[in-house]
């Protein structure tokens, strides 16, 4: 299994990859997919971006890499740490996995908005990486993927904020995620979907805290926020 996983990683890095490239993807590929498979995903991710730069008025000055790999084995290799099996952001770089016809794989729409929605608010250099995450994880339908995070008896986002940054094994990372998914369905259904979108885009403004950010688009005190925090880790999916 180990010389298995290095030589995948072998041959990802020496050069067996093809290359596809729009004006804000270069994509690169296994030779598994069709000419057909690569030119209709790289127009769905260059449509993806188009609608959500409109939405979010985020304009990227760079040509993100998408590597396409046909396996959740080979995303682990090129990956390394990964909560999805499906794919991933790592290093301003995009993952993701595809396989001939592409477009019959069901959730490929959600795959390619969750990471191109996570790419672009991560190059927000003011919006926190851990809402990047969360945000990406609801726009792309993806808070489900996650069980319940563990309970506690206190938690702030300052905490999410470190175990985020922190996480660097697979059972921390996977946790950490199960909190992000809890934080963002506790936010959406306790104060809807506008004033979660309200909440990330005030990260756009030079020197905003979470604080100032959390009472202009909830209306709330962070803290109140943070003790609905520790009741969602603790309840069951809202919806």
């Amino acid at each position: 299994m180990i010389y298995a996983f290095v030589l995948l990683t072998f041959l990802l890095q020496s050069g067996s990859m093809r290359e596809y490239t729009t004006s804000t993807f270069r994509l690169r590929y296994e030779r598994g997919l069709t000419g057909e498979d690569v030119k209709f995903l790289a127009g769905r991710f260059e449509e993806t971006y188009q609608d959500l730069s409109k939405e979010y008025d985020i304009v990227l000055d760079r040509r993100i890499e998408v590597r396409i790999v046909s396996s959740a084995l080979r995303l682990k290799a090129e990956a390394k740490l990964s909560p999805f099996s499906d794919g991933v952001v790592r290093n301003d770089r995009i993952y993701i996995v595809a396989t001939s016809p592409v477009r019959d794989m069901e959730t490929i729409n959600d795959v390619i908005t969750r990471v191109v929605m996570s790419a672009m608010w991560g190059d927000i250099q003011t919006c926190p990486r851990w809402l990047a995450a969360a945000y990406a994880l609801y726009a792309g339908n993806a808070i489900d993927k996650f069980e319940q995070p563990a309970a506690v008896d206190a938690y702030t986002f300052e905490d999410l904020s470190e175990e985020f940054l922190r996480a660097d094994n697979e059972k921390e990372v996977k946790e950490v995620y199960a909190k992000l998914a809890a934080t963002a369905d506790y936010l959406v259904h306790r104060y809807g979907e506008g004033k979660f979108k309200a909440f990330i885009m005030e990260f756009k403004k030079s020197g905003i805290t979470v604080d100032e950010a959390v009472t202009t688009a909830f209306g709330d005190k962070i803290t109140d926020i943070e003790k609905g925090l520790v009741k969602a880790f603790r309840s069951s999916r809202t919806h």
